[in-house]
């Protein structure tokens, strides 16, 4: 009796321990068994994004697959999310385990200042270097930005900006006022979009300063996605590419149509780490982790992310691939956002020629 009991007793043991062994990623080293186990009593993962809890469903969905003890909170906002944040790492109350947004230079304060920590995943190896711009900061998603247009009203479809430019320059009275493009003036993100394309052009302005006066800035991308379908606009340059599930849904497709600029398609980077302040550090690593790995990044892509490892086909992803991308519009017109500081200097002397370009002011 006390071997039979003894025998179930191993047996039991085992299969916890086989269960254990797993559920250790593939490649990844065999003590993650102990985050794992470490994550089971910690209370789920609290994370502080910028897009809605819409796009996270495809990417949830398929972690709990995963993990299903590890519940995953996501909050929307916006620029309030750092000062925030602070006031509560100070306050030493719940705050943000994963942090992700595009912001560049609030990344680089936000890691100089000691916010961010320097967690290094075990898929690094399967990730480009201009995909960890920092220490324990990595890339959630690529976000390439394209060119649109209302398919009755723009023949020929532009491949370029410069295409854009011409037909404006060639026919000002039907292009006056039917350009868009995000209003840099008060929205970071538009900023950050200019700011990169400069960075890749030698601060080259002439294309913009061309179509300037013709152009009527948006504060967002779904005014500039329904304007352009309803004929309001022509054509928006450089809308958020995360608007791709959008633009294929067969409403807008019907009236509009999108694609690469072949002169320069900016790609943002949204950027992820796990904060020194999480409350669930193990809980939060492995989902930056499954993040990072081919089924996240595929998971991430029905919701209208740019998957950007190589070992990700066309046929896995929902939409487009970085690398399918860049084979359209070449290497050399991929224009990666940088992280140097060089690269984000001068803020106030962007802005000021944004207005002079766009507001004539």
């Amino acid at each position: 009796m006390n071997l039979r009991v003894t025998a179930s007793a191993a047996l039991i043991a085992l299969g916890a321990t086989m269960a254990q062994a797993q559920s250790v990623p593939e490649g990844y080293p065999t003590d993650y068994a102990q985050m794992i186990e470490a994550s089971r009593s910690e209370q789920g993962v609290l994370v502080y994004s910028n897009f809605p809890a819409s796009i996270w469903k495809p990417l949830i969905t398929a972690f709990n697959e995963v993990y299903p003890w590890i519940k995953v909170e996501t909050a929307d906002f916006d620029a309030e999310m750092w000062e925030k944040h602070k006031l509560e790492s100070k306050q030493n109350v719940r705050t943000a385990d994963l942090i992700t947004t595009v912001a560049p230079e609030h990344w680089r304060a936000f890691v100089e200042d000691g916010y961010l920590d320097a967690y290094q995943s075990p898929e690094l190896p399967n990730l480009p270097d201009w995909s960890v711009p920092l220490d324990g900061l990595y890339t959630l998603s690529t976000v390439p930005m394209p060119i649109t247009w209302n398919k009755a009203l723009v023949n020929p479809a532009p491949e370029s900006l410069a295409d854009i430019v011409q037909m404006a320059t060639d026919d000002p009275d039907k292009w006056n006022g039917k350009i868009t493009i995000y209003d840099s003036e008060v929205n970071p993100y538009g900023m950050a979009i200019i700011r990169n394309w400069l960075n890749h052009r030698n601060n080259d302005w002439s294309m913009f300063e061309a179509i300037g006066p013709m152009t009527r800035p948006e504060r967002g991308g779904g005014a500039m996605r329904e304007k352009v379908s309803t004929g309001e606009y022509l054509v928006s340059i450089f809308p958020a590419g995360v608007s791709v599930s959008a633009f294929e849904s067969p409403g807008v497709k019907a009236v509009m149509d999108y694609g690469w600029a072949k002169d320069g398609t900016p790609v943002s980077l949204q950027s992820m780490g796990v904060t020194k302040a999480a409350s669930s550090p193990n809980s939060a690593r492995i989902l930056l982790d499954y993040i990072l790995s081919k089924p996240g990044q595929v998971a991430f892509s029905k919701g209208g992310f740019t998957p950007y490892r190589e070992d990700i086909t066309t046929d896995e992803a929902a939409f487009y691939t970085l690398s399918e991308i860049r084979d359209i519009v070449g290497e050399q017109n991929l224009y990666i956002m940088s992280y140097a500081p060089e690269d984000l200097a001068g803020t106030d002397e962007l802005v000021a020629q944004w207005k002079k370009v766009f507001r004539g002011k």
